[in-house]
């Protein structure tokens, strides 16, 4: 993602984390009082989609069965809720 918040992003089959980031130059981190997980999952409810933060960490663990038209909503909604958050 080209987003100024996401760090990395890395997964395994269908889980995937995303690391967000205050400086993407340098991969530092938030700090823990701007709990920007926990913001992110809350944004990322709002726009449809339910993501597990984990510190400033998103972890998607959708259901096998998704399908296209689904994994692009998720994508769309994700990208939406960092931008918004950024």
């Amino acid at each position: 993602m080209d987003l100024p918040i996401v760090g990395d992003v890395r997964g395994q089959g269908l889980i995937t984390a995303v690391d967000l980031v205050a400086d993407k130059t340098s991969k530092a981190g938030f700090q823990v009082t701007a709990q920007a997980g926990a913001r992110m999952s809350n944004k990322c409810i709002e726009n449809g989609v339910i993501v597990r933060p984990v510190r400033d960490r998103l972890v998607l663990s959708p259901p096998i069965t998704i399908n296209r038209e689904e994994c692009d909503f998720l994508l769309s909604a994700l990208r939406s809720a960092i931008s918004d958050i950024a």
